[in-house]
């Protein structure tokens, strides 16, 4: 009779087993593009938790990149996890909390379909542990396979600016966030990498690197200021400028001095 009963047991155990497994698997079988969609930018606007701080702390930007590609690909066409990587797409808001020591949360979201079958507007409200609240607005296009091909905002400045800690130096100089930048030119051999001070409020940095052979030695940084300046400084690894084509000339900005490739557009 005992032996009978152990039988029993097992059978049942076994199959609620199995019943658990192939629900968790329907449950991943039934995630839609729209759920996929609001997990990557729930993830973009919360944080940075403390796996994230340290690798900001350590300033690898290998390991940086390899944790978002960790966290991101699986929604990400190819191309676009490459560009999202190369313009701070995925990044850029979880290293300005980083920098300003804040964290953000979301408060309340809302995505719905367009009329592009294929594409979603999200509207989401972010709450930073500092005391502020920014909306950010935007799209996002997927592909027919449900991958993301593009995310772009209609209103995310509101955002940064929660993170704002811009001073103005006995020089009039303004300081501004410069973390990404040191996360991505984190090599010392890129001289003289990028100043840490500018004549204008600074808006925004893009970071671009070089194209086909160049990519892995070239970066550019954009610097968009608020009242709608901007300055391009171009520099390379080991200082191998002047580059084919390009006029270089010293740039001093601050106490840093540096030979660069210039495209200057400020007002």
């Amino acid at each position: 009779m005992i032996k009978k009963v152990s039988i029993v047991f097992a059978i049942l155990f076994f199959t609620a087993g199995c019943t658990s497994s192939q629900s968790s698997l329907d449950l991943e079988e039934n995630n839609t593009t729209k759920d996929d969609v609001s997990k990557v930018l729930t993830q973009l606007f919360t944080g940075p938790g403390e796996e994230v701080k340290e690798l900001y702390e350590e300033g690898s930007y290998e390991k940086v990149h390899a944790y978002y590609t960790e966290q991101f690909a699986p929604y990400l066409t190819e191309d676009y996890m490459d560009q999202a990587m190369q313009t701070n797409l995925l990044t850029r808001y979880h290293q300005q909390a980083y920098s300003s020591e804040v964290k953000m949360e979301v408060e309340n979201k809302d995505i719905q379909q367009s009329d592009v079958e294929t594409d979603y507007i999200f509207d989401y409200q972010v709450i930073v542990d500092n005391g502020e609240t920014a909306d950010v607005r935007g799209r996002v296009n997927t592909n027919e396979d449900g991958e993301i091909t593009r995310i772009y905002f209609t209103e995310g400045q509101a955002l940064s600016h929660a993170f704002d800690t811009v001073e103005k130096t006995s020089d009039g100089l303004y300081e501004y966030d410069h973390s990404s930048l040191e996360t991505r030119s984190s090599d010392e051999s890129f001289q003289p990498q990028f100043p840490r001070v500018m004549p204008y409020e600074v808006d925004g940095v893009e970071i671009k690197a070089g194209t086909k052979e160049d990519k892995d030695t070239l970066l550019t940084f954009i610097f968009h200021g608020e009242s709608g300046e901007s300055m391009t400084l171009t520099t390379m690894k080991e200082g191998y400028l002047p580059l084919e084509g390009m006029e270089t000339e010293e740039v001093a900005v601050g106490d840093g001095t540096g030979k660069y490739a210039v495209d200057n557009n400020t007002k």
